[in-house]
């Protein structure tokens, strides 16, 4: 029996850290040549700590291999885990110059009341108003055709923001009165929607006049899983297999695939648009991807990252039971530097909001 448990244990401690293997491989592998990487890494972090308390189980053992497998495990995923948190401690001066870029999906103001509360709508306009920001970048923006729901003029009428750009969601049934927007403190001197092909999800970009210099500011929403309400309760970790919850969670995975399929070639697409920008740049929004992913990694390769630069602590942004959820992100060329970062933990919306304030540096 002793040597049956220590069998099974040896074997889970292989299968724990076979899986944080393959989960470092997500990060380089897109999902479009093995998906089930990607849909691996979304529990990685999990995955990471049930291998380092192997670790703490065998430190002193004497199975030699069992042991420096454990180990390659770990360290090889340590670069990827070190995205998912910062502890940022270096305070920068601000001054007038400054400028500050919120990204928010604004769940369409809870148009459709799923808070489940009086008043969130108002609540959220009244953030945003308030809320000490030049540039904002807003997903899920709910404006009625019909203009019996006009965010935008609400928004105008503040007097804090002077131009905008705002682009519906397309779908083959017609308008969906929601969207991207972008309103800015500064002059827009040109905007632009950038389409991804078979889906409704898109990027729009301005290029905003800043004191004397001219920035690209891009405003996202990759693609997203669509999951309904039942689906919705399985990923908050309501599982019930007496209900047919393991039929839907056989339709999430395939939603999941499917949606990081999407996603890694939207942003191989925003990235050749990123390269070619003449201006320095911002990429705000909602990526629907965790920094341990393909798509994130993508980003990074070109462009920083505010929250590691400047912020604290786990950076979750989605609210979740699941704390490493952290999806909505603000990045930034190498001419800008973050000198404060900022996640307001506003329970308005499904996304908490989040802001950068930025520097332009002097020019050499």
């Amino acid at each position: 029996m002793k040597r049956f448990l220590r069998y099974i244990a040896f074997s889970f401690g292989y299968i724990v850290s076979g899986l944080l293997l393959l989960s470092v491989l997500a990060v380089y592998i897109s999902p479009s040549s093995i998906p089930f990487l990607a849909v691996i890494s979304l529990a990685a972090p999990l995955i990471f700590l049930l291998a380092l308390f192997i670790f703490i189980l065998i430190i002193k053992r004497k199975h030699k291999f069992f042991f420096w497998f454990v180990v390659f495990s770990l360290v090889s995923y340590i670069p990827v885990f070190f995205h998912f948190f910062s502890f940022s401690f270096s305070q920068k001066e601000l001054s007038e110059n400054d400028f500050a870029v919120l990204s928010y999906n604004v769940r369409q103001f809870d148009h459709y009341n799923w808070i489940e509360e009086e008043g969130t709508s108002t609540k959220l306009f009244q953030f945003l108003r308030t809320y000490g920001t030049e540039i904002m970048c807003l997903q899920d923006f709910y404006q009625s055709p019909a203009r019996n729901f006009n965010a935008i003029d609400s928004l105008l009428a503040s007097g804090k923001w002077t131009d905008y750009m705002y682009s519906p969601y397309l779908k083959d049934t017609g308008l969906v009165n929601s969207g991207l927007a972008i309103f800015s403190a500064f002059p827009i001197l040109k905007s632009e929607l950038l389409s991804f092909r078979n889906s409704s999800n898109k990027a729009i970009y301005a290029d905003v006049l800043v004191n004397e210099d001219t920035l690209r500011i891009y405003n996202l929403h990759l693609e997203s899983i669509n999951i309904d309400g039942a689906e919705y309760d399985i990923v908050q970790g309501k599982v019930n297999p007496n209900k047919g919850g393991f039929d839907k969670l056989g339709r999430i995975y395939q939603k999941l695939i499917l949606a990081f399929f999407k996603r890694s070639f939207q942003a191989e697409q925003i990235i050749l648009h990123v390269k070619k920008s003449p201006y320095p740049v911002v990429v705000a929004g909602d990526l629907n991807d965790t920094p341990g992913s393909y798509t994130y990694f993508l980003f990074r390769e070109y462009l920083n990252d505010s929250f590691l630069d400047a912020g604290m602590g786990l950076g979750k942004t989605y609210i979740s039971n699941w704390p490493w959820l952290r999806i909505d992100y603000i990045f930034y060329s190498d001419e800008l530097q973050v000198d404060k970062f900022n996640i307001c933990r506003k329970k308005l919306s499904d996304h908490y909001p989040l802001q950068a304030i930025f520097s332009i540096k002097a020019k050499e």
